[in-house]
């Protein structure tokens, strides 16, 4: 009598997918990967995206601007700061996300606040290199007018991310008011219409 074999199960399956997945990630996640890695885990996930798995939406799996906000910490700080703020700085961008909403903000709004966190840190890496440009030796005006601009530039980069978050988030909480309303004054004229029948056939 041959052997039954084994059906797997949804959780079995789910896991054996998200195993894979997580292996070639770290295998692909490199500079230095080969392009067979990187075949293999762009391989992968169609195949999971076809079972109905979209693992890189996890928490595990940096956003593109979210990304960009731990380069900025981890490449760019660096080269004008000494080893240890970039580690504090890192800790900082991260509470800088847990203070502005990002676990529970939606999608776009995710978006506006990692941008608004890239454009924070850039400024502070920009004051610093504008300061200790400005006290190098041996400048020159053109030297000093180039830094100057792109420093004007990156403040003007964070006050628009800010304003377009808050413009966001000004126009959500209109359109919830509004949402509530509208429930509230359907509501209202249920109850008036079911008031109004009884009174009819009293």
């Amino acid at each position: 009598m041959s052997k039954q074999k084994k059906v797997e199960t949804p959780e079995e399956k789910e896991a054996r997918f998200k195993d894979r997945f997580n292996k070639l990630l770290s295998a692909a996640n490199s500079h230095t990967a080969s392009p067979v890695a990187v075949k293999a885990f762009q391989e992968t996930v169609a195949e999971c995206r076809a079972a109905g798995f979209e693992f890189w939406r996890g928490t595990n799996v940096r956003s593109p601007l979210e990304a960009a906000l731990w380069v900025v910490v981890e490449v760019d700080a660096t080269r004008v700061l000494c080893g240890a703020i970039p580690v504090i700085w890192k800790e900082q961008a991260k509470d800088f996300l847990k203070d502005s909403g990002h676990a529970e903000a939606t999608p776009i709004e995710k978006t506006l606040i990692e941008h608004a966190a890239v454009c924070w840190l850039r400024l502070a890496a920009m004051e610093i290199y504008y300061s200790a440009a400005m006290r190098a030796e041996g400048n020159t005006l053109a030297r000093c007018a180039f830094v100057e601009k792109r420093l004007m530039l990156t403040q003007k980069r964070y006050a628009r991310a800010v304003e377009t978050l808050t413009r966001h988030r000004m126009m959500a909480e209109a359109a919830r008011l509004l949402e509530a309303r509208a429930d509230a004054s359907g509501a209202a004229r249920r109850v008036n219409n079911m008031q109004t029948l009884k009174a009819a056939t009293a």
